[in-house]
């Protein structure tokens, strides 16, 4: 229930899932990208509420340096037992 005087809910509007993938535990965790009032995000997480991982990005590179991490974070996870989710 809003009540007068209540901020606003901050932008948050996912962009892209750039991958999904199942930890050792048969957890699936995924990482997507989020465009906020701030900048563009980041974010590996097993639910919205359960984030493991956030990283904020700004400037015109952004897309590109949001590429490259999710990329690092994938390989980090292959390196620690995670698969590709089916």
């Amino acid at each position: 229930m809003k009540h007068q005087g209540d901020k606003p809910e901050p932008r948050l509007e996912r962009i892209a899932t750039l991958w999904r993938m199942r930890g050792t535990s048969g957890r699936n965790i995924e990482c997507a990208a989020f465009r906020t009032e701030t900048g563009m995000e980041l974010r590996t997480m097993y639910s919205p509420e359960e984030i493991i991982a956030s990283q904020l990005f700004r400037g015109v590179d952004a897309d590109e340096k949001i590429a490259e991490a999710a990329d690092q974070w994938r390989l980090n996870l292959f390196a620690k037992g995670f698969s590709d989710a089916e």
